[in-house]
């Protein structure tokens, strides 16, 4: 059950509205799936198809179907309405995980964002980011 003021949407208004971010579908997945023992899946094919917009309580739902040994479909569901797929794709044995020197992705950033400047201009499109 979400909420208008639960701090998942309240910090993520889309033109005043408390909207539930994308990657809240990702974050449910990787945890419905660690759940599942499922350590070595990955999410590919994502769609997001409507945002989930919180005006009142909302029941959103993840449902996860097999679809072979191999794969399984994941939705997000409020109400009767698709609000984004994916799928989890099993992996037969863990591959090792790929890292990434922070050290060297920084060194390939060409120029510095100034925050208030970018939560300035977010706001501008009525879009909020967190408090």
């Amino acid at each position: 059950m979400l909420r208008r003021d639960d701090w998942i949407v309240a910090d993520h208004p889309v033109l005043g509205q408390p909207v539930l971010p994308g990657t809240a579908f990702l974050s449910a997945i990787a945890d419905a799936a660690s759940r599942m023992g499922l350590a070595s899946a990955t999410v590919e094919r994502v769609t997001w198809l409507r945002p989930v917009v919180v005006a009142a309580e909302r029941v959103v739902r993840l449902v996860i179907s097999d679809q072979d040994d191999a794969r399984a479909t994941c939705e997000l569901r409020s109400d009767g309405v698709l609000h984004a797929a994916a799928e989890l794709r099993l992996q037969a044995a863990a591959r090792p995980r790929e890292t990434i020197d922070l050290h060297a992705a920084r060194g390939r950033c060409d120029r510095a964002i100034d925050l208030a400047a970018l939560r300035a201009r977010f706001a501008r499109s009525g879009v909020g980011y967190g408090p």
